[in-house]
């Protein structure tokens, strides 16, 4: 395998090792204009496999996921800049796959979601900087199943709706607040 070293567009440095083949194999780091490290990868055969780091110019985590073959499998955890949990999201073979969730500065959960291969299966969940609850759907297979709500900023019903397998069959609206 040989080193390569260059510069990319934005003058930051970047190493990774190559393959007879010219392929990236092996590990790759790309380096903020500052010095610290941007970027942590694994390769194998041009493709991003195992653990793969982004970092914040000030060498804080910013984003750790995990690859097979250059996809996405279980759990990407993306952290604020001073280290607090932004998102945590999972995959199965590249796509949303199980819980999603993503939290406020505050470390109060702000969304939540729900996924199956890739589409909205079961529970999405809204919550504003209050910690009130904006919105709540139920999806089937990527489309509204069940019950839909949307609230207004003090909590209060604004409306709801009934669907099934994407169709709306019920709407109530409450018009003022």
């Amino acid at each position: 395998m040989e080193l390569k070293r260059s510069v990319d567009s934005c003058g930051s440095k970047i190493e990774y090792y190559v393959n007879k083949e010219g392929q990236k194999n092996g590990e790759y780091k790309a380096y903020h204009i500052n010095g610290k490290i941007c970027e942590e990868i694994t390769y194998i055969h041009d493709n991003i496999h195992g653990i793969a780091k982004v970092f914040y110019n000030t060498g804080q985590l910013y984003r750790e996921s995990y690859y097979i073959r250059g996809k996405e499998e279980g759990t990407t955890t993306e952290f604020y800049d001073d280290g607090k949990k932004k998102s945590s999201t999972n995959y199965k073979d590249g796509k949303y796959h199980g819980i999603s969730q993503t939290w406020g500065r505050d470390e109060k959960l702000r969304w939540y979601g729900e996924f199956k291969n890739g589409n909205v299966h079961g529970k999405i969940i809204q919550w504003n900087r209050s910690n009130i609850k904006e919105l709540e759907n139920n999806h089937n297979e990527g489309q509204y199943h069940g019950k839909s709500t949307i609230y207004y900023e003090d909590g209060k019903l604004h409306y709801e709706a009934i669907y099934k397998d994407g169709i709306l069959e019920s709407y109530f609206s409450k018009r003022s607040k």
